[in-house]
């Protein structure tokens, strides 16, 4: 009888070290890649659960809360509400919710979307609901690991009122 070079054994071994190294990557990759559900459900907390978001009421910054709270699990090294208390055009107390992921170089790249509606009735859910939405779940993406860029996230106030 003529003995074979893959033993079953051995087969068995290179067959889960196969599987190990094909989807492996597939597996980190589905961790961190931008999902459309975790996008989703960020939006039903900023346009149902908390709704509407005019300019400088307390949805709107509860709005802005949430997405520093979000920054934060996330990963962010800083995050916070930075206020706008005056502006040419009017007082508010409107502001950007903020996250900051420290890069290992000098240059910076904000990505960014309004967290305001447009009126009392208007839950804003595509304006601009959905760019908060996206800049969140970006944060969840991007902020768990280093780069060479400062990443700015951003949920800006005001932007219905031309701030």
């Amino acid at each position: 009888m003529k003995a074979s070079f893959f033993s079953p054994r051995l087969f068995s071994y290179l067959t889960l070290l196969l599987l190990f190294i094909v989807t492996y990557p597939l597996s980190a990759q589905r961790k961190t890649a931008f999902n459309g559900d975790s996008a989703a459900a960020i939006l039903h907390t900023i346009s149902v659960e908390i709704g509407p978001r005019p300019m400088g009421s307390p949805a709107e910054h509860r709005a802005m809360e949430f997405a520093v709270s979000k920054f934060r699990e996330y990963g962010c090294d800083t995050a916070y509400i930075m206020p706008m208390e005056r502006s040419s055009r009017s007082n508010t107390s409107s502001g950007i919710a903020v996250g900051i992921k420290r890069g290992a170089s000098g240059r910076t790249i904000c990505l960014g979307g309004h967290m305001d509606s447009a009126g009392p009735e208007i839950p804003g859910t595509n304006d601009d609901g959905s760019g908060s939405a996206t800049v969140i779940e970006l944060a969840r993406v991007l902020a768990g690991t280093r780069h060479a860029s400062t990443l700015l996230f951003c949920c800006f106030g005001g932007e219905e009122q031309g701030l």
